[in-house]
């Protein structure tokens, strides 16, 4: 597992210097050095957001208003659009990241061009009526409506995020990898349903099978990326934690049955979404085990204990419990991360 980072107070670093016998004089001195370095970085993590936010605007600019214009550019049109742009940005990035050694502006040009391949894959289809199966309708029902008529976009997306990040080592990259996958598995569903078309349980038995493909997937994913961070490629693990955390979670919130026996195990499971936490360092399952367990209380309190005058009581006990054990746990932190790391 990597290492990660602990931010430190400026009363820590003085008392450390004083245990150490450094002046105290210098010991600001160093503090300021570090404070000024950690505003540059911060500024630049702020730039970064930007990068982000207007890679993310292009992409939805090309790959989906543009295809929804379909019409007035015309099919043929928009595939020798959308191969120019591919190759625009593929070239583009491959400069930044190869000559000019800037790394993040050339991968998120590299990740523009990678974003129009399921454009290409449908317009190309389109222009040669090759589709699997049946035409699954306009480009812009890609996220919308799931067919079997989406697997060669979605094919395509990974053989090529494979092949890229085989070269270019860009992180974000695996967004397109895991949303590639993430939509063919619910297009898939409807094969493992052993039902017709015609039946009346046909569409809320391939609902639960796509419930529990989501939780399947995810849980794949946090293997994934948790065999990743051990290699000590944590860049790389962010986007794997993060969309299996999701995906698993909503899985599970979906399939959740308003029973006595699947709330709990709803409870459990959002429990050990939090415990998962601080050993993978991973804030995301925190935020979603807190969310889990409020809409678990929020339920049993409306639908179970609405008319019982004593819950409230009981629930803020609960409430002032937690607190308690947060606080003995904080007090304890340090020896916790302790025994878990000699346990690895």
């Amino acid at each position: 597992m990597s290492e990660h980072k602990k931010s430190i107070s400026k009363e820590e670093l003085l008392d450390a210097a004083k245990r150490v016998k450094i002046r105290k004089t210098d010991a600001v001195s160093l503090w300021e050095a570090l404070r000024k370095e950690h505003s540059v970085k911060a500024g630049f993590k702020i730039i970064h957001v930007f990068y982000f936010l207007g890679t993310l605007i292009a992409c939805f600019a090309l790959a989906w208003f543009m295809a929804s214009r379909s019409d007035v550019y015309g099919i043929r049109n928009l595939l020798l659009i959308a191969l120019l742009y591919a190759i625009g940005f593929y070239a583009t990035g491959f400069y930044f990241w190869k000559f000019k050694k800037r790394e993040l502006l050339g991968g998120l040009g590299i990740f523009l061009g990678v974003s129009m391949v399921p454009l290409i894959a449908y317009t190309f289809q389109s222009v040669m009526g090759w589709w699997p199966g049946h035409s699954p309708g306009i480009y812009t029902d890609l996220s919308l409506w799931v067919s079997n008529g989406w697997f060669a976009l979605e094919i395509a997306t990974i053989l090529v995020v494979l092949a890229t990040l085989h070269f270019i080592k860009f992180p974000f990259l695996t967004v397109l990898f895991y949303l590639a996958i993430w939509f063919m598995a619910m297009d898939a569903a409807p094969l493992f349903s052993s039902l017709k078309s015609s039946d009346s349980h046909y569409y809320a038995h391939v609902w639960y099978i796509r419930t529990v493909l989501c939780i399947i997937l995810g849980l794949l994913f946090c293997v994934n990326a948790f065999l990743l961070d051990r290699k000590h490629k944590e860049r790389f693990a962010f986007w794997g934690y993060f969309f299996g955390a999701t995906i698993l979670w909503v899985g599970f919130s979906v399939v959740n049955d308003p029973n006595w026996y699947q709330s709990a195990m709803y409870c459990v499971f959002n429990a050990l979404f939090i415990i998962a936490s601080p050993f993978l360092h991973r804030r995301v399952f925190l935020v979603y085990g807190v969310v889990g367990i409020l809409i678990y209380l929020f339920d049993i309190g409306y639908h179970r204990f609405a008319s019982s005058a004593s819950f409230p009581f009981v629930l803020s006990g609960v409430g002032i419990g937690i607190v308690v054990l947060s606080a003995l746990i904080q007090k304890n932190w340090n020896k916790i991360i302790h025994i878990l790391h000699e346990k690895r």
